[in-house]
């Protein structure tokens, strides 16, 4: 059996999709959110650009591929996919009950520098005390 790498696109976004709001049931308790504002502007933004990103929104706009990458890149492609969506997992079980999908603090709230990007990186000015 062929697959397609279009249809590998697919099968590996729908399968992090269900993966990713599955695990949203392991993230901690929040103890205080964001303003409510910024958070669905990200949020608006997120959203666009999966709707941009659908298979679909080529065809109802009736655009055309800009490039042909060919039969390898396409493949290439599918494993850059991969590799970042790894990053992403990766990133989600270092963290483990403090991510969140939005600016929040979580119980039990810790700067968290171990890893490769180390203490500097972690720190940024957004700040919700």
């Amino acid at each position: 059996m062929i697959v397609h790498a279009s249809e590998a696109f697919e099968v590996i976004w729908i399968g992090w999709v269900v993966s990713w709001v599955a695990a949203s049931l392991w993230s901690g308790r929040t103890e205080k959110r964001a303003a409510t504002r910024e958070t669905w502007i990200y949020r608006i933004v997120i959203f666009a650009g999966a709707i941009l990103i659908a298979p679909w929104t080529a065809q109802v706009l009736g655009e055309r591929p800009t490039w042909q990458v060919g039969y390898y890149g396409a493949y290439g492609f599918v494993g850059v996919m991969l590799m970042g969506l790894a990053l992403t997992w990766w990133a989600r079980i270092h963290l483990g009950g403090l991510w969140s999908s939005a600016i929040t603090r979580k119980e039990k709230h810790r700067a968290h520098s171990p890893g490769p990007v180390g203490e500097s990186a972690c720190r940024g000015a957004l700040s919700i005390d």
